[in-house]
């Protein structure tokens, strides 16, 4: 039973991204939701995948593959900028200053030395 819930979750991290799946946390932090032209992308080069694209149909499949990276890379940069936006939030409600502050202090320290 463990071996297969182990290869389950080595399925779905290959599939999902292991940072999906692997977590240490149940809390996760802003998601930007997924557009709908990332969802059928995804669907399209799995389907691809499935079908043996990447061997009968280079061209093609490449063209699916880099449209589906550009996707996710603008998705990605999405997320993280809503990331780092919660974790200023969580910082300013916690009351531990910005990176900003950090910088600043860390200038004086090397000024005065």
């Amino acid at each position: 039973a463990r071996e297969i819930e182990r290869r389950e979750k080595q399925r779905k991290a290959q599939l999902l991204g292991a940072e999906n799946v692997y977590r240490t946390q149940k809390a996760r932090g802003p998601v930007v939701p997924v557009p709908r032209l990332l969802a059928e992308t995804r669907l399209e080069e799995e389907a691809a995948r499935r079908a043996g694209m990447p061997t009968s149909a280079p061209g093609q499949y490449k063209f699916i593959k880099e449209s589906l990276d550009a996707l996710e890379l603008a998705h990605a940069a999405k997320e993280q900028a809503a990331r780092q936006a919660k974790y200023e939030q969580n910082r300013r409600r916690l009351q531990l200053g910005t990176y900003a502050d950090a910088d600043a202090d860390a200038d004086a320290d090397a000024d005065a030395d």
